[in-house]
């Protein structure tokens, strides 16, 4: 993977006869006789499970990562880890990395939004601000593709790692949103209808909008258990923001 910074240094991480091919530390993997580094959300990946051909699960979620390439291959993730080159000197595993780059959780350059002076050749529509929502978003554009995308949500935020929140009840939209609202062309409401005919959709503020293509990413809520005094007063579930505000106040 490229690097975006100029701040590149060489460190010696370990020795060579102390990682086997196929084990992986807290950064650095050797695959096929051929050594890697990647940093995931300033984490240990000690935990996770390497397999032989270079794809690593994290060991919270499982979400799924190629050390060779740093790339994202499975949810609920949505940034690359960043992956640096390693190499032997005298016995001794060597990394060369930008300071930047390993502080940095993003990693990879973010797909960016289309500008406003391109001529938009197609619309897609997202119904949905969630995981699926923002991995089209950044799928669409990553691929080449110039259009506009517009992402309908009823959660007045752009996308959240929901992860998170049980993690530390986190409340702060700010420190759990995966791209800033600015970076995303976002309409705050419900579908209330979708024509396929007219290949419109109809939101709860009454404005349709045209589409060339529709994404269905609703996701899902949170189902209580069945049981009785689950809908009393303290018996709570976990999706959004407010749920985790509704809990810290409890």
């Amino acid at each position: 993977m490229a690097s975006i910074a100029s701040d590149i240094k060489e460190v010696e991480v370990m020795n060579d006869s102390d990682l086997k091919d196929g084990e992986n530390t807290v950064l650095r993997s050797r695959v096929s006789n051929s050594y890697f580094c990647a940093v995931y959300l300033k984490s240990s990946m000690v935990e996770g499970v390497l397999s032989h051909d270079g794809r690593i699960v994290c060991p919270w979620h499982g979400a799924c990562f190629n050390v060779q390439t740093g790339d994202i291959e499975d949810a609920p993730g949505l940034d690359s880890l960043w992956s640096f080159a390693a190499t032997v000197k005298d016995g001794k595993i060597v990394v060369k990395a930008s300071e930047k780059e390993v502080q940095s959780k993003i990693g990879r350059i973010v797909a960016k939004p289309r500008s406003p002076k391109e001529p938009t050749k197609e619309t897609v529509v997202i119904v949905g601000g969630g995981s699926g929502g923002i991995h089209t978003t950044e799928s669409l554009r990553m691929n080449g593709y110039e259009g506009s995308i517009v992402m309908i949500s009823e959660e007045n935020y752009a996308p959240i790692d929901r992860t998170k929140l049980s993690k530390g009840l986190v409340d702060d939209v700010e420190k759990v949103q995966w791209r800033k609202p600015e970076e995303l062309k976002k309409d705050f409401g419900s579908v209330t209808k979708v024509n396929t005919s007219a290949q419109t959709v109809t939101t709860s503020a009454g404005s349709n909008i045209k589409y060339d293509h529709l994404v269905l990413a609703p996701g899902a809520k949170p189902k209580k258990i069945p049981i009785d005094g689950s809908e009393l007063e303290g018996v709570l579930t976990l999706r959004t923001i407010s749920d985790t505000k509704s809990i810290t106040s409890a």
